[in-house]
């Protein structure tokens, strides 16, 4: 096991989150059992102005639930200078099994938590609570995955042996290698620009296109491809992008870029590609809503829209990162391919 102040710091955040969220999933219960918004009775009034202390305490915890992502990386970081063979956080998150479980995760819990911030926000735009009960439904979906996220962030901890080699990312994403990383670094380069640069017009074009004429169903497909959209966008930075990032055709590893020598690039890439996919998502995730008609509907539609617009920018400025790294590297190097 290794202890340092990062180390005890993800302790304490994802312990802190737990206490807050045991403390709401108690009021949770009583809301759930006894909510009826149309009852005049001390019970319900008492009930009413818990809501609001309980969501502002949700709300900061899950904002710590989601930012210990970041936390997470430089736990990772740290760990790395004491672990042999690490040279970054992919080797100290290979050290024991337990790593990336921890981070994928740390990642379902960041997408479920914006989706719950979401029917919070049409909710605190409502007059009559309607959307209350499904709010505090929802934290019981969240407990087991706060449940995983700590045990398994203890178990990772716990199984740290800095006496035990583990491997550097120009193994894990060895081109050609064996393993998953490996699989994913091979990806040939230029097929993979190919797609990136034609998928995000088209497909994000054709989401919302339809979204404007059929929204029942184009809201849906906007977000299908959105979850697409992200899935091309993490291979192409770990195909060609990072690659570029580097200057070295054979250097794969996602997280390096996140490192001072090479700008932070990953601190602006990272954040975009997140941000962009989870609004691509929220038009489809609270279409449903709508079904309960009155004023929901247009605070519905009124997210949407904003989801929409927010997504599409968010997109298009994630696409010119890649495009200014490579239009400098080509510039830097007179017009040589880097995987010539």
């Amino acid at each position: 096991m290794i202890l340092n102040p990062w180390v005890i710091g993800m302790y304490v955040s994802i312990l802190g989150v737990t206490v807050l969220y045991a403390y709401a999933l108690s009021i949770s219960f009583q809301i759930v059992r006894g909510w009826d918004i149309h009852s005049m009775e001390e019970k319900q009034l008492a009930l009413e102005r818990k809501t609001h202390l309980t969501s502002t305490i949700i709300q900061y915890g899950l904002w710590i639930q989601v930012l210990s992502i970041l936390l997470f990386y430089m736990t990772l970081e740290s760990v790395a200078e004491v672990i042999p063979g690490a040279m970054c956080a992919t080797g100290a998150i290979k050290a024991n099994p337990y790593g990336f479980p921890v981070l994928f995760v740390k990642m379902a819990l960041a997408l479920v938590c914006a989706v719950w911030f979401s029917i919070h926000y049409i909710d605190s735009k409502l007059e009559d609570y309607r959307l209350t009960p499904l709010k505090f439904k929802g934290l019981f979906v969240l407990a087991p995955l706060l449940l995983g996220d700590l045990a398994l962030q203890f178990l990772y901890f716990v199984n740290l042996n800095p006496n035990v080699i583990t491997s550097c990312c120009g193994v894990v994403f060895e081109i050609e290698g064996e393993g998953f990383g490996s699989s994913l670094a091979s990806l040939p380069p230029y097929p993979m620009m190919f797609l990136f640069y034609l998928s995000i017009p088209i497909l994000l074009s054709a989401g919302y296109l339809l979204s404007r004429i059929r929204p029942s169903i184009g809201h849906y497909v906007y977000s299908s491809l959105g979850i697409a959209l992200f899935v091309v966008s993490t291979l192409s930075v770990i195909s060609f992008v990072t690659p570029y990032i580097y200057e070295a055709p054979t250097l794969h590893c996602p997280f390096c870029i996140m490192r001072g020598e090479y700008g932070y690039i990953g601190y602006f890439i990272y954040p975009l590609l997140f941000a962009a996919s989870f609004l691509s998502l929220v038009p489809g995730l609270v279409e449903f809503l709508k079904r309960k008609g009155g004023q929901i509907e247009l605070v519905v539609e009124g997210l949407q829209n904003k989801a929409l617009k927010a997504s599409m920018i968010l997109w298009a400025v994630f696409a010119i990162i890649p495009s200014i790294t490579i239009l400098l590297y080509e510039v830097r190097a007179k017009g040589a391919h880097l995987f010539a």
